[in-house]
C-alpha cells in the first residue's frame, strides 16, 4: 500500500466532510473504501500538527 502524508489524510477527510463522495476520494487516492473509513474513524477531528505527533 502507498504511504500517505498527514496533510493528504486530512484533505481527503476534509473533502468528505465537505460533501464529496467515498468512492470518488477512494478512487482518487487509490485505496479501498473501506482503508478511508479507518482514516476518517482514526483521525477525524484533527488537524496536521496533531496527527504529525500522533505518528
Amino acid at each position: 500500500m502507498k504511504m500517505f502524508t498527514e496533510s493528504q489524510i486530512i484533505k481527503a477527510i476534509k473533502e468528505n466532510e465537505s460533501g464529496r463522495n467515498v468512492e470518488d476520494i477512494s478512487r482518487e487516492l487509490g485505496i479501498n473504501p473501506g482503508y478511508f473509513y479507518n482514516w476518517r474513524k482514526r483521525f477525524s477531528g484533527m488537524v496536521v500538527s496533531q496527527l504529525k505527533r500522533l505518528k
